[in-house]
């Protein structure tokens, strides 16, 4: 009997340190690594491998906001979970997105990688809503705590 694979979980953090912390969390939750990319570019060489469960992505990388990470994961249907030490503003179609405040326990993460991979990428897009091509400008919201979307 084939031996069942631990779910792959992506990290999307620009700070190292903080990275090796976050790798050793996920490993003790019983999650297993795909990679850790701490840039833009690294992160779309790494999305386009799609060899992941799922996705932990710091909003702040290198100083910036990068929103578009957010919307390819989010239109692939990759399940995903931001990651944030800062009160920080998101655009209202990724309010309903999980958020891990920094620093965050390893009983919040390992519950925010449990609803990532239970929840999986086919059923994952529908939950959050789909975007629409005649939305509006979106505004600023503020995010402040671990958001879980309930299933």
């Amino acid at each position: 009997m084939a031996k069942p694979t631990r779910s792959r979980i992506l990290v999307v953090e620009d700070e190292l340190i903080v990275a090796l912390l976050i790798e050793e969390m996920v490993r003790d939750a019983g999650y297993a690594i795909s990679a850790i990319v701490r840039t833009v570019s690294m992160a779309h060489l790494e999305l386009a491998k799609r060899n992941f469960d799922a996705v932990l992505l710091d909003i702040n990388l290198d100083g910036e906001y990068h929103p578009e990470l957010a919307d390819l994961l989010w239109e692939s249907g990759i399940p995903f979970a931001f990651m944030t030490g800062y009160d920080y503003l998101v655009e209202p179609r990724h309010e309903t997105i999980p958020l891990l405040q920094k620093p965050f326990t390893k009983h919040q993460l390992a519950d925010t990688l449990n609803t990532l991979v239970r929840v999986g990428s086919s059923t994952y897009r529908p939950l959050l809503g789909v975007k629409g091509k005649n939305d509006p400008a979106p505004a600023k919201v503020r995010v402040t705590a671990l958001r879980i979307p309930s299933l």
